[in-house]
């Protein structure tokens, strides 16, 4: 019982004292933006996140602290831990284009079409906006890549590897799937970014 009380009493204090760094039109985090709390029978395991906040394109969204993000130009990549066993892992790169009037449909559409594949088609929310999810696209390794357009612009989603047979890659891309797609938040929308007060 005790611990039923004190676990959600951790999460508000690591909750209200953390904060997003500020830096020009690009927000890092580097200490813990909040705790994801995972339940298990016997216990609860909180991971540390890190959120990251790109206002130039509008997005804030959040993922595991000992996950590297790497910035270039206006592409952001968060990479899972590299290690002797595990020299490809997971992870997501993020694209921003005008989407030249297409809905994110039309694009996927003609993505498909290009490479004459058939993906298996979802839906994920994104920071409360559909976002069509195809799974087994083509890349150096299979991807799943979310597409959605937002004020204009096409953001691609783009998690690699998707059943790779590397069992390591494929659960750190299952993880940054999970943690981007549920803490996204479109910042023009006046909503917090995950970790900010």
């Amino acid at each position: 019982m005790i611990r039923k009380i004190l676990i959600p009493l951790l999460v508000i204090v690591l909750l209200a004292s953390c904060n997003l760094a500020q830096k020009n039109d690009l927000a890092i985090s580097t200490t813990p933006a909040r705790s994801q709390v995972a339940p298990t029978e016997t216990e609860t395991a909180v991971v540390p996140v890190q959120g990251i906040a790109y206002e130039s394109l509008d997005y804030c969204f959040e993922y595991p602290q000992d996950f590297t993000q790497l910035i270039n130009g206006d592409q952001v990549e968060v990479v899972g831990p590299q290690s002797a066993s595990n020299h490809d892992p997971g992870l997501v790169w993020i694209d921003a284009v005008d989407a030249q009037g297409r809905s994110a449909l039309d694009i996927a559409t003609e993505e498909v079409n290009a490479f004459g594949g058939s993906p298996e088609r979802s839906i994920v929310m994104l920071g409360g906006e559909e976002a069509l999810v195809l799974d087994g696209m083509p890349g150096q390794d299979a991807i799943r890549k979310a597409y959605i357009v937002h004020n204009g612009l096409l953001y691609t989603l783009n998690f690699s590897p998707f059943q790779s047979g590397n069992d390591t890659a494929d659960a750190q891309m299952e993880t940054l799937f999970e943690f981007v797609t549920s803490s996204w938040v479109w910042i023009s929308s006046g909503g917090p970014c995950p970790g900010a007060d």
